[in-house]
């Protein structure tokens, strides 16, 4: 049996559902990702299972392995309680290309064709070779421009990607691009009545990708080269360390020299070894606020002036203690870390946690899963 790790939090307590949703099934970087939401009778939203399964090889190895994930998928629907084999799924991002098309709306409303002429002078490729989704970000007078993001996938990667799942015995009633569950997710656990435009920064490995909400509305998502792994090579070096060494110091100590005692993660920090991973990862950081802030700027020239009024962090960096306090202060919005974005929908404060606290990579599950449990989505 292949072992399952990094168990993040799942509920223990028997809760009555009046329906039960489909399984969000997310492969990150390092994890699968599987959270499974439902619907109480007082129609309450709530988490009815979830697991994380490391990898024992790298994401690329084990999804051309059909034998390997099937076992995985297998073992942990059925030891975490995941109820029924219909899921909605995410193609890993490395197979996706996503555009900002901006494009004029026909007197047929024909939006298709409007889309495919805009998108044909971006890609200088057969088109037919490819699946092609959009998602309308903004909408203006009836026949003047209007902007969508617009997915782009190998037509033979998704069909690689659907017989791979179907093969380990699960039913994909959908695919999303990531983009469309941040935004479902951050909706349903943060804005429901109050409609403010929201920056999503979601850190990889080697890449980070910016996503602009406004309540359901997806305005805008850009790709930046800029993750965890520039900022471990370069304090790495300047300390003379090994990469996982300087992880554990980041973890340990973190970059908020505001404090001494966290009762999250030790009992005591070193100020001054804090102080000195801040030092070393400024420039770094400079580099990522320059970044934010043409995207900040980018998006008020776009939303006719509305400025962002929150940013969320997820992945890799919103691990890490005091990042988010250290761009609020240099940005002037305010900045939070999603540590963990399945607790909105957790039954009790007291619901059984397992290993881990903190599980921002849950995130895009967690809004794959909500998929058709919110109202007029």
């Amino acid at each position: 049996m292949i072992a399952l790790n990094s168990i993040t939090r799942r509920t223990q307590t028997a809760v009555p559902f009046a329906e039960v949703g489909r399984i969000g099934v997310d492969f990150s970087i390092e994890n699968i990702n599987l959270v499974q939401l439902g619907r109480t009778v007082n129609g309450k939203i709530v988490l009815k299972s979830c697991c994380s399964v490391g990898y024992e090889q790298t994401r690329e190895e084990l999804l051309s392995s059909p034998k390997n994930l099937r076992t995985i998928l297998r073992q942990a629907i059925k030891e975490y309680g995941f109820k029924g084999k219909n899921i909605v799924s995410s193609m890993p991002s490395s197979d996706v290309r996503i555009f900002s098309i901006n494009y004029t709306k026909s007197k047929n409303n024909d939006d298709s064709g409007a889309i495919l002429q805009a998108l044909r002078e971006r890609i200088d490729e057969d088109l037919s070779q490819y699946v092609i989704d959009y998602l309308p970000v903004r909408a203006s007078d009836k026949e003047g421009e209007q902007q969508a993001l617009v997915a782009v996938v190998k037509y033979e990667l998704v069909i690689s990607y659907l017989e791979l799942l179907r093969y380990s015995g699960l039913h994909v009633e959908a695919l999303e691009i990531r983009p469309a569950a941040i935004k479902r997710l951050i909706y349903a656990t943060h804005y429901k009545q109050d409609f403010k435009n929201v920056l999503v920064i979601n850190f990889g490995s080697d890449k980070s990708y910016l996503t602009i909400t406004s309540g359901r509305r997806l305005l805008f998502d850009y790709q930046l080269n800029i993750g965890a792994d520039v900022f471990i090579e370069k304090m790495s070096h300047v300390l003379e360390m090994s990469k996982e060494s300087t992880l554990d110091l980041i973890h340990k100590h973190g970059f908020d020299t505001s404090v001494k005692k966290r009762s999250s993660q030790v009992a005591y920090v070193d100020e001054d070894i804090t102080k000195t991973l801040l030092d070393i990862a400024r420039p770094s950081l400079s580099e990522l606020i320059e970044e934010i802030n043409r995207v900040l700027i980018f998006a008020a020239s776009e939303n006719h002036g509305e400025a962002i009024t929150e940013i969320y962090l997820l992945g890799s960096l919103a691990h890490w203690e005091g990042i988010d306090k250290y761009l609020d202060k240099k940005l002037k919005i305010s900045v939070k870390a999603l540590c963990d974005p399945l607790e909105p929908f957790c039954v009790t404060s007291t619901s059984e946690k397992l290993e881990h606290m903190h599980s921002p990579d849950m995130a895009i599950a967690a809004g794959l899963a909500l998929r058709g449990l919110e109202e007029n989505e």
